[in-house]
């Protein structure tokens, strides 16, 4: 069977798929999210090919999450070229993660999440003009396992990862079986940063 493919939307959020609200439950599955983009219309959007926040719940298995942007500029917060997760629930499994673009969050950015989760995935080749090539988390509960980061890069902060929290708001991070490889930062030498 053929694979669906959500291609070349444009906008403010999300690309191709946006949810918002509990009732936003989004299952895709051998499903390709490629060669979307967001636009800079205001100072802080994202997702250039998914964004869910407020409660949704995403569950992509299979496919590909590839060849999305979010167009950078210096003075503005462009998060998660190929996925914008905020306060939501997200998983990926068995899903491609590739050649995405955003400021921060080449190929994923999460945001004060209490799940989320990437399984038997490889995440590689994404870029970010900021930090976190391959994802970026921000005072989220996650959990990686079995997945390769590979290839990555990011011009300040964490190639493969930059995790990032609060004082007050213990959070949890679990990485199981994952590969780190070849990702790498222009100006530092970290491939994982945290703080």
């Amino acid at each position: 069977t053929e694979m669906l493919t959500i291609s070349s939307g444009t906008t403010t959020w999300g690309g191709a798929v946006y949810g918002k609200g509990n009732a936003a439950i989004i299952n895709l599955v051998d499903t390709n999210v490629t060669h979307n983009d967001v636009g800079h219309i205001k100072e802080y959007f994202g997702g250039g090919g998914i964004y869910m926040e407020s409660g949704a719940r995403l569950n992509m298995s299979g496919g590909e999450l590839s060849h999305n942007s979010v167009q950078t500029h210096r003075l503005y917060e462009q998060r998660g070229g190929g996925c914008y997760c905020k306060e939501a629930s997200c998983s990926f499994d068995n899903v491609l993660v590739k050649n995405n673009i955003a400021k921060y969050g080449g190929g994923i950015y999460i945001e004060k999440m209490q799940r989320f989760s990437i399984n038997n995935s490889r995440v590689m080749k994404n870029s970010a003009s900021n930090a976190g090539g391959g994802l970026f988390a921000h005072w989220s509960n996650m959990v990686l396992n079995d997945t390769a980061f590979v290839g990555n890069e990011a011009a300040s902060q964490g190639g493969g990862i930059t995790v990032t929290g609060e004082v007050f708001a213990p959070m949890t991070v679990t990485i199981s079986r994952c590969e780190f490889r070849e990702n790498q930062i222009t100006l530092t030498n970290a491939e994982l940063d945290t703080g």
